[in-house]
């Protein structure tokens, strides 16, 4: 299933075992994330997960404080483990969040900047999106919180109105890659940008839309080599394209793609790629 299909409804069946028929499944749910330029940490105090199945309820306590940001690539951060739930169909997923001990870290060293979460105080982080636990199944699925769509700033400060996409992790992949040295001269953040498809189109991060998912490039001080790492991204095709872009969360001037590659995707594994310095384009978006 290809993640424009999961924003729409979302039907993710977990594997059925060899045992008999029960009513009951096994449930591994995990958070991840994508980074965002001008914010060094994004803490989240996420206080509880609760799953909807018809008129019943089932809660998990996390009370937790969560960095959004150490949860990149293919890290992520188990939230309920293996839990025991009746299986059938479920219509939601909540995270209940605490606006007041979550906060910000922002490049320029500032830390404990307050956000607002206007869905904090009455639905918490809610996902609409029905999944299905089957009878005597294990289903390991992750939460992918894109921060970069979700963070916005205004005069009246950081609003989050979070972006959330869920993948069941038997359908999905990983890519790394490496950035020819000559192209990582960037003087701002250097990242890749993934979009669905091999005919897709650049588009710039919004709430509405952009990429699937982002990765910073960094420097591996052991192999002197520029790398980055997307997670947790469906099989099939991808654009990736190349940005040298701002901190700034509030400049507006535009980034520029110096390049894409195409890359395809298979379920539980991990494709590797570069960016090469003969390839630069330098086009201007």
């Amino acid at each position: 299933m290809k993640p424009n299909a999961l924003a729409a409804a979302i039907t993710l069946t977990a594997l059925v075992g060899c045992g008999g028929e029960s009513d009951t499944a096994t449930l591994t749910l995990g958070l991840t994330d994508a980074p965002v330029n001008g914010v060094t940490a994004v803490n989240l105090h996420i206080n509880s997960i609760e799953l909807k199945k018809n008129s019943d309820t089932f809660s998990f306590e996390v009370n937790q404080t969560v960095n959004l940001l150490d949860l990149q690539g293919s890290t992520s951060l188990n939230l309920v483990d293996q839990a025991t739930l009746p299986s059938g169909q479920y219509q939601y997923i909540r995270v209940d969040v605490d606006q007041e001990q979550s906060s910000l870290t922002l490049e320029d060293g500032s830390e404990g900047v307050e956000f607002n979460i206007p869905s904090a105080a009455q639905s918490g982080l809610k996902l609409n999106s029905p999944f299905v636990l089957s009878a005597n199944g294990n289903a390991n699925f992750t939460l992918d919180f894109d921060v970069a769509k979700s963070l916005s700033l205004n005069n009246k400060g950081y609003t989050m109105r979070p972006t959330i996409r869920i993948v069941d992790n038997s359908e999905v992949g990983h890519i790394t890659g490496t950035v020819a040295g000559e192209l990582a001269s960037c003087e701002e953040t250097l990242s890749v940008y993934a979009f669905e498809g091999n005919g897709a189109e650049f588009q710039e991060i919004t709430e509405a839309g952009g990429p699937i998912t982002s990765a910073v490039v960094a420097l591996n001080e052991d192999s002197l080599a520029y790398e980055f790492e997307l997670g947790f991204l469906e099989a099939g095709e991808y654009r990736l394209d190349l940005i040298c872009a701002t901190d700034d969360p509030t400049q507006d001037d535009g980034i520029s793609s110096l390049q894409n590659v195409t890359v395809s995707v298979s379920a539980d594994d991990i494709t590797t790629t570069e960016f090469a310095a003969a390839q630069i384009e330098d086009v201007a978006m």
